[in-house]
C-alpha cells in the first residue's frame, strides 16, 4: 500500500504498478540451490543391509497430496532421494517425499522410486507398487455473503470468494472465514486455488459516492481511460482496509483490464515477457552418433549454442523414457535398450537468457550386442569308459556370461549330459566326443561354440577281486570295479586289511553295469565240528523265522544249518568294520577247501540262511563258484528256494577272452543269469563284466 500510494499519482500504467508488486517476492539464496553433483559409487562398495520397497500413502486425486513412505534403510545413515513416475515416466521436478498430484496425472497410476546412498556403500533403488488409477480434480466452489454461516463444501479444487455483500460499495462480513476456507482448495486445474470477485457498477452521480478524478481532483487526468480510473479507486478505497493479501489485490486489478478499451489496456502477457530474460540466440537441435548396438557408445553433438558461453547439460531417454543417470555427453548402451530407440535432450543455461532445451531425432532400434570373445572350448580327461571328461569353455565376454554345456557322442545329444563335466558310459565305447558351450546374457546375441572331437572312447577294463592275500601288496590302478574279500579265509574271521582295500576300491572308475565297489565273504557248514554252532533260533537277541523248523541242540540239520548261515551273515555286516552294510552287493564265496556237510540240502539252507539276513537289511546277494564245486555242495536247486533267482559270478577263467566266454554259461542256479566271470593275470583275480 505504502509502494501504491506512491505511484498513484504518477500516472503510471496498471500494468507497471502489477509488475513492480510481483517484483517484491524475494529470490532464493544461491545457497539453496541443490548440488548436481552425483557422488561414484566405489567399485568395491558394500550392499546396504536393508533396503525395504517404499509405500505411498494419500488420496489418489489430482489436487490432492502423495507422500512416499521409505521404510528404514540401514546401516543408518542413509540419504534418500526420491523421483515421482506417472505409467512409468519420470515425472519433471518431482523430486521430494511428497507429490501433490497434478492434473496431468489423471488417470495415471504412480510409482515412487527411493535410492538410497552411503559413502563406502552400494547406492540402492527401490520402487514402489504403483497406485490406482489417480481420478481427476472435482469443480470449483464460489461463495459470498448468501453463504454465511452455512456449512460450506469440502475438497474443492479452487474457490472463488466475493468481496462484496451485494453492491460495490459494501463488504461481505464473512469474508475472512470464507478466505480461510478457501485455503484448503486442493488445486489440480488451472485456476489459481483461491481468487476473488467483486461487485461491479456505474452509477454515476446518482451513487452514493463518485470520484472526480484519479489525481488531485483534475478531472484531465481521467480523460483517454474511459471510466477505468473513476472504478479502480473505488475498488481499491473499499478492499485497502481489509488486509487482503497482496496477490489477491492482483488478481482483483488483473480482472479490471477487460473494462478499459482495447487502446488504453496493456498486454498483460507482452508486459511479463518483456521483464523476463532474453532468448539464446543459437539453440540447435543435437544430433547422435556412434554405432547403434549393446555394448557400443553413443555421443551427443550438441552444435553451437550461443550467445558463447552456454552451460550445456545432457539427458538420454530410451521410447521416451528418462535413462537414470544418463547424465553425460556419451552414452554406453546397456543391455536393457536392446529394441529401443534413444534421444538425447541438451538443454542449454545462461545467465539472463532463458534456458532452452532440444531433443534429438530417435535412433534405429538399438540391436543387440555380440558376445565376445566366444572362443572355441577343449576337452580334458581320459577318453576311457569310466573316466570323466572336462569341457575347458575358455573366458566369454564381456562378463558376466552364463555358459550351458551340451555333450554329444559321434554328433548325437547324450540326453542329460548338461554339465561342464561327463563320466564315460559303456554306450559310449569306440565313439568320438564334442561339447557345445552356448553363452547367453540379456541384450546380447547368443552364441554357441563346439569343440573338436575327442579319440573314440576305449571300453572299461577289468574289475578286481582282492582280499587278505593281497594284503601288503600293490594293487592294480584303473579297475572298472572292485570286489573285497571281508573274511581271512574263514566264515568266522575278519580280513586285517579291509578297510585299506575298501579304500582303493573306491577309485574304480566305473564304465560297466556293476556296482563300484562289491564284497564277498566265505561260507561253510562245519556243524558242530565248528568253533560255534546255533542251539536255538535265537541270535543277537532276535528269534528268526525259520523256514525249516526249529533249531535244537546238538542236530546238524537243515534248521541249525539255515541258522548258522544267518548268523554268520550278522557277523560279517555287523562286527567286521563294515560301514553302511546295505549299500553293497554282498557275493557268498562257495568253494570246496572250506568245511562242508555231505547234506547238500543242509548246506543250500545254510546258504539260504545268510541271503536272508542281507535280505533284511535291504542289500542285495550273488553267488560264486564254478560249476563244479556248486554241483559238489548243493547240487540242484529247487525253484521255490530262495537261490533260486540268485545271479552268478563264475570262477575258473584263464585269459579276458576266456572270461568273456563264460558270460554265455550256464548260471549257478535254474533261474539265475551270469552277470560277471573271473580269470586271472599277473597273479590278481580280474573280472569280466557281462552286463
Amino acid at each position: 500500500m505504502l509502494l501504491f500510494d506512491r505511484v498513484r499519482s504518477l500516472s503510471i500504467p496498471l500494468f507497471l504498478v502489477v509488475v513492480m508488486m510481483l517484483s517484491l517476492t524475494p529470490l532464493a539464496p544461491a545457497s539453496a540451490a541443490p548440488d548436481m553433483t552425483t557422488a561414484v559409487s566405489a567399485a568395491s562398495a558394500a550392499p546396504l543391509t536393508t533396503a525395504p520397497v517404499p509405500t505411498v500413502t494419500g488420496t489418489r486425486k489430482v489436487g490432492y497430496t502423495l507422500t512416499a513412505v521409505p521404510g528404514i534403510w540401514g546401516p543408518a545413515p542413509v540419504t534418500l532421494t526420491y523421483q515421482w513416475k506417472a505409467n512409468g515416466v519420470v515425472i519433471i521436478g518431482a523430486t521430494a517425499a511428497t507429490y501433490k498430484l497434478a492434473a496431468a496425472q489423471a488417470g495415471k497410476a504412480l510409482t515412487v522410486t527411493v535410492t538410497g546412498t552411503k559413502t563406502g556403500y552400494t547406492t540402492a533403488a527401490k520402487t514402489s507398487a504403483g497406485t490406482a488409477a489417480v481420478t481427476p480434480a472435482g469443480p470449483g466452489v464460489d461463495v459470498s455473503w448468501p453463504q454465511c454461516g452455512k456449512p460450506l463444501p469440502k475438497g474443492q479444487s479452487f474457490a472463488i470468494i466475493g468481496v462484496n455483500n451485494g453492491l460495490a460499495n459494501n463488504t461481505n462480513s464473512c469474508l475472512a472465514t470464507q478466505l480461510s476456507w478457501a485455503a484448503t482448495s486442493t488445486g489440480g486445474t488451472g485456476q489459481p486455488l483461491v481468487a476473488l470477485y467483486v461487485n461491479t457498477g456505474n452509477p454515476g452521480t446518482a451513487g452514493s459516492w463518485w470520484a472526480v478524478c484519479i489525481s488531485a481532483g483534475s478531472s484531465a487526468a481521467c480523460s483517454g481511460r474511459g471510466n477505468l480510473g473513476e472504478i479502480f479507486m473505488l475498488l481499491f478505497d473499499r478492499v485497502r482496509s481489509l488486509s487482503i493479501p497482496l496477490f489477491l489485490v492482483v488478481v482483483m486489478m488483473l480482472s479490471l483490464t477487460p473494462l478499459a478499451p482495447a487502446s488504453a489496456a496493456p498486454d498483460m502477457t507482452t508486459a511479463v515477457s518483456a521483464a523476463s530474460a532474453a532468448p539464446l540466440t543459437t539453440a540447435p537441435v543435437p544430433t547422435v552418433t556412434g554405432t547403434r548396438k549393446v555394448g557400443y557408445t553413443l555421443t551427443a553433438v550438441p552444435g553451437i549454442w550461443g550467445p558463447a558461453p552456454v552451460t550445456l547439460t545432457y539427458q538420454w531417454k530410451a521410447n521416451g523414457v528418462v535413462i537414470i543417470g544418463a547424465t553425460a555427453a556419451t552414452y554406453k548402451l546397456a543391455a536393457a535398450q536392446a529394441g529401443k530407440a534413444l534421444t538425447v535432450t541438451v538443454t542449454g543455461t545462461k545467465t539472463g537468457y532463458t534456458t532452452a532445451a532440444k531433443t534429438s531425432t530417435p535412433t534405429a532400434a538399438i540391436a543387440a550386442g555380440s558376445l565376445g570373445p566366444a572362443p572355441v572350448p577343449t576337452i580334458t580327461g581320459m577318453t576311457k569308459v569310466g573316466y570323466t571328461l572336462t569341457a575347458v569353455p575358455g573366458t566369454w565376454g564381456p562378463a558376466p556370461v552364463i555358459l550351458k554345456y551340451q555333450w554329444k557322442a559321434n554328433g548325437v545329444v547324450i540326453i542329460g549330459a548338461t554339465a561342464a563335466t561327463y563320466k564315460l558310459a559303456a554306450a559310449q565305447a569306440g565313439k568320438a566326443l564334442t561339447v557345445t558351450v552356448t553363452g547367453t546374457k540379456t541384450g546380447y546375441t547368443t552364441a554357441a561354440k563346439t569343440s573338436a572331437g575327442t579319440a573314440a572312447v576305449t571300453p572299461a577294463g577289468p574289475g578286481v577281486d582282492v582280499s587278505w592275500p593281497q594284503c601288503g601288496k600293490p594293487l592294480p590302478k584303473g579297475q572298472s570295479f572292485a570286489i573285497i574279500g571281508v573274511n581271512n579265509g574263514l566264515a568266522n574271521n575278519t580280513n586285517s586289511c579291509l578297510a585299506t582295500q575298501l579304500s582303493w576300491a573306491a577309485t574304480s572308475t566305473g564304465g560297466t553295469g556293476q556296482p563300484l565297489v562289491a564284497l564277498y565273504v566265505n561260507t561253510g557248514n562245519p556243524g558242530t565240528a565248528g568253533s560255534w554252532w546255533p542251539t536255538s533260533n535265537t541270535y543277537a537277541g532276535k528269534t528268526v523265522a525259520n523256514p525249516y523248523g526249529t533249531c535244537t541242540k546238538g542236530s546238524v540239520g537243515s534248521a541249525c544249518s539255515y541258522m548258522y548261515g544267518y548268523a554268520k551273515a550278522y557277523d560279517d555286516a555287523n562286527i567286521r568294520g563294515v560301514k553302511n552294510p546295505a549299500s553293497y552287493t554282498w557275493w557268498l564265496d562257495v568253494e570246496t577247501e572250506n568245511s562242508w556237510s555231505t547234506n547238500q540240502a543242509a548246506n543250500r539252507a545254510d546258504l539260504e540262511g545268510m541271503a536272508a539276513y542281507f535280505a533284511s537289511i535291504g542289500a542285495k546277494t550273488g553267488l560264486y563258484s564254478t560249476g563244479y564245486q556248486w554241483a559238489q555242495i548243493i547240487g540242484t536247486v529247487p525253484s521255490t528256494s530262495s537261490l533260486y533267482a540268485q545271479r552268478s559270478w563264475l570262477a575258473g577263467g584263464s585269459s579276458l577272452q576266456n572270461a568273456s566266454s563264460m558270460c554265455s554259461a550256464a548260471p549257478l542256479t535254474g533261474g539265475g543269469k551270469v552277470t560277471m566271470a573271473q580269470y586271472i593275470s599277473g597273479g590278481f583275480d580280474y573280472n569280466k563284466s557281462c552286463i
